[in-house]
């Protein structure tokens, strides 16, 4: 899983040039954005980010984009921050003003400067949409804290707990706390000025905006007719007045609204199709203003995945901004938090899943904290993710009258739902730390907000929930213990063993009874027990090694209304005897946290089966975007197989089918979900000699996820300067990207999406005539507004030539006369022939244009039988390119 802190270098760059020399931008401040995020685009269509070597004056900075064939805006110098205020100087942004450069051509062509240190697009950012729900999301107006019953979040993260923790510590003059409010900034869009739930913990001398700024002497912002609400409504999950008679409480708030001060730095613009986004350049100058002005906790609502939206094939490299938050870490001490993203899978999501960075999953009012449940459904989730946070149903400020004309005078609040509710939690959660110990390092802050979680789930760590929720008041309690003593051991691991954790305390549930085991046939041996009360779930547990041997969990099974409950164990092997015993969970109504009963005693059974197969060896692979073809080895002895699907490797395998036939090897899933991963084994079953049922173990797990398979592409040429890309239709596809190289195994760049999944053809205009191109082509499938990319094709080369001539032929007598068309875009023809089986010769080379065709006729020997082929040609440079050869045409004179 990811570490907050690994101290390995991001990418090979020396940092001493980064963000170093020059102090101007390529851009004007006013420039026109053409880009457009809400069609999926994920960097500015018309700008790069270049960073130069040491020493490189101003005058060389121009000079260098200009000899690189990039077009450019007129240069307009800014003024760069001082050095002793900001962290480092930001790197030159490039506008490209031709618009036939793209930005994949200038990164090209800068990259090949030797004063170039880096050069990389200017990556767009954006505010990310709420997930659905069925909640009413209505604006309702508050009169009282009453409504903090409302806000279930704080009672999940026991905020009001750790708020009473701090309370105490100043009460007993705690001198190592901090002496005064710490400070986090939101990378966002603006706040309220005018809701008066915010006033008393905003730092409004330090909101400002810097998206499209040139100038690090960054004004206030007068934001009294905001359109986005965004960043106001985090803003209240942060740091909403407390304890003020109205509305809701932010988490960080603390009983008397001096812990923090949040400043809102506004990184959003608006772009083509109404969507806000923030660049990279922008959100380098908002992380550099909040170094400044000495945040200790940045907290970032945004992002994008580069597996729905990056149309060129190549991964999210966005290294001035990843360089930028790792030396803000090592520098500053800060803590970055971010939104995990709202995309309901494991896809990537950046900045979150950079390192250094906390990213936060969404999790719901949930009642059993050992179900996978407690994720939200759309929220993301995956590996790089780290911990989870209350985000649905969570109440927040909204813009109220002055901000939006459409409703009366008042402040008002309604329910969202999305990780970016959930990651300001964290960031609360982290200043409040930092208020009791301002001394920890990033790392320290990391381990405290990861190794004091409720943890949901599984133990520990799991792509889904993360470490677990959040726990305002075991955090800042750590942070204290680790304040008076000074060990470090009272800075927890977040990766050490909860489970044991958990089993040294069991809670007030009835211990589970009446449990046996008894061998139903085959390989079956089926467990049932009487209901626990208050149970949510049971854990089957199984020895191989005795009665008082080591158990091991093999199931979990939800609690059910019908009494006894019931287990099949299937994976049962002969001869040995199995013991089993069952533990009841729950979650604490109070707490919110896991708990669990005694175990049961022990019951046992001995598998009945008297023979074994040989084990299957079983691969799986996807066949189209529904499908998974499971393939295996013939058994001897077997008289069927049995396939088994989970969708993880340690997970609960569910018999998928029993497939009849001794000489069947396979069998297809056609009931995938595209995109998702799945696992698979196969048991092969069949009768012994002594009518005995017999059957192998199940085969080593192989896993494949459904996936578009790669199209079969052919290249034609149409003229000198244009290609025709065909491929086969793809069954299930709703478009196809076409990728262009220069060569087999050099890097390609998307050339065209095709939307139509009906066409399966495109001309590729505008080529070098002579020049070899390569392409590949991969189709896609949009599911709920999301892409799912196929297996990209092998690479097809193609020289840009004439299309392949036609030409018609006629005899009279001896005399054979072929006609060649007119066309402007050919230079000529080159006419061959061949006598029976004889060799093929250049007989005539004939030119040809646009008002007139050519002619070849001559009189040939009878009773021979004569062939005819043509190429065309086109002189480009004083050289002659050439089209393939026409079919052959015979004539017998």
């Amino acid at each position: 899983m990811k570490k907050i802190l690994s101290y390995l270098l991001i990418f090979t760059l020396t940092f001493t040039m980064l963000f170093s020399g020059v102090s101007f931008s390529f851009a004007a401040e006013t420039q026109q954005q053409e880009s457009d995020p809400a069609a999926g685009e994920v960097y500015v269509e018309d700008e790069v980010l270049v960073v130069f070597e040491d020493e490189v004056s101003e005058k060389k900075a121009e000079a260098i984009v200009e000899d690189a064939d990039v077009q450019t805006e007129n240069v307009e110098e800014i003024v760069a921050p001082e050095a002793s205020s900001a962290p480092e100087e930001t790197p030159y942004l490039v506008t490209l003003d031709d618009k036939e450069t793209s930005v994949e051509d200038a990164v090209e062509e800068l990259e090949k400067d030797r004063d170039v240190a880096y050069v990389q697009p200017n990556y767009l950012y954006t505010t990310e949409e709420e997930e659905i729900s069925t909640a009413k999301a209505n604006k309702a107006k508050l009169a009282s804290d009453t409504f903090r019953s409302k806000q279930w979040n704080l009672d999940y993260i026991n905020a009001e707990e750790a708020w009473e923790y701090i309370d105490q510590r100043k009460d007993a003059g705690e001198e190592h706390m901090s002496e005064k409010a710490i400070k986090i900034a939101t990378l966002d869009s603006g706040i309220s000025r005018n809701h008066e739930d915010l006033n008393a913990n905003i730092d409004w001398a330090h909101c400002i905006t810097v998206a499209g700024k040139s100038s690090p002497d960054y004004p206030p912002y007068n934001n009294s007719n905001l359109k986005d609400g965004h960043g106001t409504g985090v803003a209240g999950v942060i740091a909403a007045t407390s304890n003020n008679g109205k509305g809701i409480a932010g988490a960080a708030a603390g009983t008397t609204n001096d812990l923090i001060q949040l400043m809102g730095i506004n990184v959003f613009q608006n772009y083509k199709g109404g969507q806000s986004a923030a660049t990279t350049d922008d959100i380098i100058k908002g992380i550099e203003y909040a170094c400044e002005k000495e945040a200790k906790v940045i907290n970032m609502a945004l992002g994008h995945s580069y597996g729905e939206n990056d149309g060129n094939g190549n991964p999210h490299n966005d290294k001035l901004l990843q360089a930028k938050i790792k030396e803000a870490v090592s520098t500053y001490d800060v803590t970055f938090v971010a939104t995990a993203g709202n995309t309901k899978d494991q896809s990537g999501w950046y900045p979150s899943d950079f390192d250094y960075v906390i990213s936060v999953i969404n999790t719901v009012e949930y009642e059993d904290a050992w179900s996978k449940e407690c994720k939200a459904s759309g929220s993301s989730y995956g590996s790089k993710k780290d911990i989870s946070a209350p985000g649905s149903n969570i109440w927040r400020t909204v813009l109220s009258s002055e901000d939006d004309d459409s409703e009366p005078k008042d402040d008002f609040y309604d329910p969202g739902y999305g990780t970016s509710l959930a990651a300001p939690h964290v960031a609360a959660v982290a200043a409040m730390v930092l208020y009791v110990n301002p001394t920890l390092t990033t790392q320290q802050v990391y381990d405290i907000l990861c190794g004091t979680t409720t943890d949901l789930y599984t133990d520990g760590f799991d792509i889904y929930t993360g470490y677990g929720n959040v726990d305002a008041y075991a955090a800042v309690k750590a942070a204290g213990e680790y304040t008076d003593t000074g060990d470090k051991a009272a800075i927890p691991d977040p990766d050490r063993n909860r489970h044991s954790e958990l089993l040294a305390e069991p809670a007030e549930l009835d211990t589970p009874t009446g449990l046996k085991a008894v061998n139903s046939g085959m390989e079956d041996i089926t467990l049932t027990w009487n209901k626990v009360p208050d149970a949510t779930q049971y854990w089957v547990l199984r020895s191989e090694s005795g009665k008082s041997g080591t158990y091991e969990k093999i199931a979990s099974v939800p609690q059910r209304s019908s009494s006894p409950l019931k287990y099949v164990d299937s994976s049962a092997d002969y001869p040995k005897t199995y013991y089993y015993i069952i533990r009841p969970l729950s979650t604490s109504q109070e707490t919110h946290k896991k708990i669990h009963g005694e175990d049961s005693k022990p019951a046992s059974a001995k598998s009945a089966i008297a023979d074994k197969l040989t084990t299957p060896t079983v691969s799986a692979k996807g066949t189209n975007y529904k499908s998974v073809k499971i393939s295996w080895n013939k058994i001897s002895g077997a008289s069927n197989y049995r396939v088994w699907r989970a969708t993880s490797q340690s997970g609960d395998y569910k018999l998928l089918k029993q497939v009849e036939g001794k000489n069947t090897k396979s069998y297809t899933d056609s009931t995938c979900t595209l995109g998702k991963q799945y696992w698979y084994k196969v048991y092969a079953r069949g009768t012994a000699s002594n009518g005995k049922f017999i059957r192998s173990t199940g085969s080593k797990p192989v896993s494949s996820k459904a996936v578009l398979p790669a199209p079969s592409v052919s290249i034609t040429s149409v003229d000198y300067r244009t290609n025709k890309v065909s491929w086969k239709k793809v069954s299930g596809a709703s478009g196809y990207r076409i990728y262009r190289g220069n060569s087999r195994n050099g890097k390609y760049s998307k050339v065209k999406t095709i939307t139509n999944s009906k066409t399966t053809s495109w001309q590729n205009t505008g080529l070098k005539a002579g020049k070899a191109y390569y392409y590949k082509v991969r189709a896609y499938r949009t599911v709920s507004g999301k892409r799912y990319y196929g297996t990209v094709s092998a690479s097809n080369k193609h020289i840009a030539k004439p299309k392949k001539p036609t030409f018609s032929i006629k005899k009279k007598g001896r005399q054979v006369t072929l006609t060649l068309k007119k066309n402007s875009k050919l230079t000529g023809y080159v006419i061959y022939r061949k006598n029976g089986n004889g060799k093929w010769k250049k007989v005539k080379t004939v030119t040809v244009n646009g008002r007139r065709g050519a002619t070849y006729a001559r009189n040939l020997s009878r009773g021979k039988t004569y062939s005819f082929k043509v190429r065309a040609y086109k002189r480009v440079s004083e050289k002659r390119v050439y089209s393939l050869y026409s079919s052959i045409k015979k004539r017998k004179i």
